[in-house]
């Protein structure tokens, strides 16, 4: 019983504990909402240059960047150890579980609009500064 009792003190706690993230805008929500109504020039300085751009209805324009896909590991065996990054090769797509698209439609130069693709651990360090 009293084990019982503990377990659900601990669910408790780390349900409270999440939705204190959720209220406060953590993960992917707070980055999205951080970048509302930015401007173009903003975007970029932080992210750089979109990997493609486009036009919307009534003259929007949307830029779409894509989160580096660089993984690192270390690994050891008989031969030795040591640190590798692993990049995709020409025309091998990265793994959807290691990328967060962003597709941001932007208005007068400001953001009205905004698509995030990838996992929470990948797109919520991509929050305004």
């Amino acid at each position: 019983m009293a084990l019982c009792l503990k377990a659900r003190r601990r669910a408790a706690l780390v349900a409270a504990a999440l939705a204190g993230c959720a209220e406060w805008g953590g993960g992917t929500t707070g980055a999205i909402n951080s970048w509302n109504g930015a401007r173009y020039e903003e975007v970029a300085a932080q992210w750089g240059t979109p990997t493609r751009s486009g036009s919307a209805e009534g003259g929007a324009v949307t830029h779409t960047w894509l989160s580096p896909y660089v993984r690192f590991g270390i690994f050891g065996g008989n031969a030795g150890s040591g640190v590798a990054a692993s990049f995709p090769l020409p025309g091998m797509g990265p793994d959807p579980a290691h990328v967060c698209e962003r597709t941001l439609t932007f208005r007068d130069g400001r953001v009205v609009h905004q698509e995030w693709n990838g996992p929470d651990t990948i797109c919520a360090p991509y929050k305004r500064r």
